[in-house]
């Protein structure tokens, strides 16, 4: 037996009782992860990623016949533009576009041009169908001297 007795206060001990399950809760779960390597060509998951997470990117591919440099925008759902870049006159142009897969899969993405340089009776800008896109899928839109003449496609 010690010579001395040692007494906790009735909060420090709750407190030091409430530690000591959470330091062990977490060297118990942190056994629970494997991290093993995958398989050859196989793609490393967790329980806690989506397939978003671990996908192919949207493509999106602008065949631009315009004569005018255009300016590429994605909408958001708050329908707010995100400007994506800049498509030249009679060019072929990729974007990859991850980081708008779970908007794309879920409400869909909508694209906007807007004409850089404008000339007199020309309507600004205009808009895509509402694409729902899922990760891997190309959406080609090929943009016509006339932009109410453009058309998109998705392929899959």
């Amino acid at each position: 037996m010690l010579p001395f007795t040692f007494k906790l206060h009735p909060a420090l001990a709750r407190f030091a009782l409430a530690l000591a399950v959470m330091a062990s809760t977490a060297i118990a779960s942190s056994g629970c992860s494997s991290a093993r390597a995958p398989a050859d060509g196989a793609v490393a998951t967790d329980s806690s990623m989506s397939v978003f997470d671990i996908a192919l990117p949207i493509t999106l591919l602008i065949d631009s016949r315009n004569l005018l440099d255009l300016t590429l925008f994605v909408e958001l759902p708050d329908r707010r533009h995100q400007r994506m870049g800049r498509v030249g006159p009679g060019s072929t142009t990729r974007w990859q576009v991850k980081e708008f897969a779970r908007m794309a899969a879920a409400g869909g993405l909508r694209f906007w041009v807007e004409p850089v340089g404008t000339r007199a009776g020309f309507t600004s800008g205009i808009y895509s169908d509402r694409l729902r896109l899922v990760p891997g899928d190309t959406a080609k839109w090929v943009l016509e001297s006339d932009l109410r003449r453009s058309m998109i496609t998705v392929h899959r």
